[in-house]
């Protein structure tokens, strides 16, 4: 090899020479700082500083933070290896002897001029070129086994290896644990703690007391639950934590503080006092999501022209209010019809009742239903609208037609008000084509007043209810508001089966329906005759003695508290009703 290869070769070498140099001096100076580093997450992960008494706890974690100042010290005294001792480690790491890379650098001092000199100077550079031909790469070697030569430090690493097995999926709860000691314990526990957990009133919950000192197990608080917390001694101010947000408590008097609040999210509850952690308690928060609420099965009308509307919905804690909101298909800018609807108890169920929405100005025409429930946080949810002509009452008596056309005009164009304010006109000027209904004649002379006056829109439901009054008491006489006095009976008696109503109120609303049906039965069959009409269709399947019977059973099922089974007995009757 020439000498310009061998210098290069010599060089290179002496590169990874020192690198290895640097590598052994830094880990002979950094292994205890290692060592103690991987020994606290062993024993973290191991999860027995805890478990014992908090005075050992901290008496370690302050050995432990003295012996990491001291092994970081040790650093300082870390040097970057010199020249020569760059070469004497490739020297001894190659195993050569006598120095070759020193002497390779050697000059000639005395005898320069002497030809004998000059050749011995030449065979000792040709006998240090051979034995550097034998260099390699040194291999690092911190020598840690002459410093610790029992094998003290694979311990922490063993240790390691046996909590990672055991509590690597706990790995961050378990280093908090470690790090902070319980020296509330050393210092004394407070006089008095005590934390109440209240869950919203809609959710029917008891409070919650939480256990001092806790137990562990993760406390299931509803979301949105109101806390107060109450601290009698210990020694400085009182906060309480929930994950990274801390409020403060209020001072009663010098011995005691208290705190009252929300809680919403979070996954720890924490009460601290000074530097002092007082109690903490993992918490899992019940997220209460909003109602869900759907048609069962599509809206559809009965002859008589009433909407049936059979609901399926559920709540994490019960649906408080619900309604269909109903829109006009042909002007959907126009504000939507809220119709309240009846739900039962419970978080779920189904529902159908029967609506009579045949005076409502809208009947007739196309509309969509979409059912909305709202829950005791006053969470919303609405449920897929469904499109429907809104079912309407066929007037078979010509004047009564006559006078409903004029009201659907009315409502589908207010703009015609002066031409509907004729035709009524021209009705009332006929009093003898609806028998001279004094009250008949008031109302179709009125109408056409207030539309010829230039009413206000806030003015046209009035005389559309009007018109209608007018039409119900030439079709059926006293027949409506028989009709209307029933559903509000069952109405009544539906929402004190649902609520908590007193028994008392309950035989009160069910005397009201009694007298409810024998006034409708009788403005059916004016002769009196304990059976029902036969020109009435919708009662050609019930007798007087039947509804008695159904009456005696509601009553039955109401006093023994079965209000479940009264609710259905009720809604069979409405239904053959």
């Amino acid at each position: 090899m020439d000498e310009i290869a061998l210098r290069r070769r010599l060089s290179w070498l002496l590169k990874l020479a020192e690198l290895a140099l640097v590598w052994e001096r830094l880990w002979r100076q950094a292994w205890p700082l290692a060592s103690l580093l991987v020994l606290f997450v062993a024993i973290a992960l191991l999860d027995i500083l805890p478990a014992g008494p908090a005075w050992l706890h901290a008496l370690f974690l302050f050995c432990w933070v003295l012996s990491l100042v001291w092994a970081v010290r040790r650093l300082a005294f870390l040097r970057w290896p010199e020249p020569a001792a760059i070469r004497r480690r490739l020297e001894t790491g190659s195993g050569l002897a006598h120095r070759p890379l020193g002497m390779l650098a050697d000059r000639l001092g005395a005898g320069r001029d002497d030809p004998v000199a000059q050749t011995l100077w030449q065979m000792q550079r040709q006998r240090c070129q051979e034995q550097l031909q034998r260099l390699k790469l040194p291999r690092p070697a911190p020598g840690l086994a002459a410093l610790d030569p029992i094998g003290l430090r694979f311990a922490p690493w063993l240790l390691l290896a046996i909590g990672l097995a055991g509590g690597w999926q706990d790995l961050p709860a378990r280093l908090h644990r470690a790090i902070e000691p319980r020296l509330g314990a050393l210092m004394g526990p407070p006089a008095l703690l005590q934390v109440w957990i209240t869950p919203p009133s809609y959710t029917g919950l008891a409070p919650i007391m939480l256990p001092v000192p806790p137990t562990g197990t993760p406390i299931a608080i509803p979301q949105g639950s109101g806390i107060m917390a109450e601290l009698q001694g210990g020694y400085g101010q009182a906060r309480l934590r929930i994950d990274s947000q801390t409020q403060l408590f209020t001072r009663q008097d010098p011995e005691s503080q208290k705190f009252e609040g929300q809680i919403t999210q979070g996954s720890e509850l924490a009460i601290r006092q000074g530097p002092l952690t007082v109690a903490r308690w993992p918490i899992a928060i019940i997220i209460d999501h909003p109602p869900n609420i759907a048609f069962a099965q599509p809206p559809d009308a009965d002859a008589d022209g009433r909407l049936r509307l059979d609901l399926a919905y559920q709540d994490d804690y019960g649906i408080v209010k619900a309604w269909a909101q109903i829109r006009r298909i042909d002007t959907p800018d126009a504000p939507p019809f809220h119709l309240p609807l009846t739900l039962g108890q419970g978080k779920e169920g189904r529902q159908a009742a029967w609506y009579d929405l045949t005076s409502y100005p809208w009947a007739g025409l196309p509309v969509t239903i979409e059912p909305v429930a709202e829950d005791g946080a006053g969470q919303k949810g609405q449920g897929e609208s469904a499109a429907i002509t809104l079912p309407e009452r066929l007037f078979h008596h010509p004047v009564a037609a006559a006078i409903i056309h004029q009201r659907h005009l009315l409502v589908v164009d207010p703009g015609q008000s002066a031409a509907v304010a004729d035709a009524l006109a021209d009705i009332a000027a006929q009093p003898q084509a609806f028998g001279g209904n004094f009250g008949v004649f008031l109302a179709l002379v009125s109408a056409p007043a207030r539309l010829r006056q230039e009413i206000s829109p806030e003015g046209i439901p009035s005389v559309l209810d009007m018109l209608w009054q007018a039409a119900l008491q030439i079709e059926d006489g006293g027949r409506p508001a028989a009709q209307k006095a029933l559903d509000e009976a069952i109405r009544a008696l539906e929402q004190a089966l649902d609520g908590k109503a007193s028994e008392g109120e309950i035989e009160e609303r069910i005397n009201q329906l009694q007298m409810a049906i024998g006034q409708y039965l009788q403005t059916l069959n004016p002769s009196g005759s304990p059976e029902t009409s036969p020109q009435d269709e919708s009662f050609n399947s019930i007798t007087g003695e039947d509804l008695l019977n159904a009456m005696l059973r509601l009553r039955d099922l109401s006093q023994i508290g079965a209000r479940e089974a009264a609710r259905e007995l009720l809604q069979q009757l409405q239904q053959t009703l």
